[in-house]
């Protein structure tokens, strides 16, 4: 199976509207200019929430593997890290 980046970025914006954050809040960390873009991301974060599903994980201790491969990936693991922190908190 492949996934695209494309598709990590819709993940974030479903959890994140099944997670209580604002379309504003959304809009400000993913570059989507209207509710008409995000729209087609809440039937999916409904479920997300019904099925009680929860939030990411802190990319911290245990996610040790997961920032050192995006470090990798993008070439500069300060700059994911201060990346990840802004756009995750």
């Amino acid at each position: 199976m492949n996934i695209r980046l494309h598709d990590t970025r819709a993940t974030f914006i479903t959890i994140k509207l099944a997670n209580g954050r604002t379309e504003t809040w959304i809009s400000d960390r993913t570059g989507h200019r209207s509710s008409n873009q995000l729209h087609n991301y809440k039937r999916a974060a409904r479920k997300v929430a019904e099925l009680g599903l929860g939030d990411f994980a802190p990319l911290t201790g245990d996610n040790a593997g997961v920032v050192s491969a995006a470090s990798r990936a993008t070439g500069n693991l300060s700059e994911w890290r201060e990346w990840a922190t802004l756009t995750l908190d």
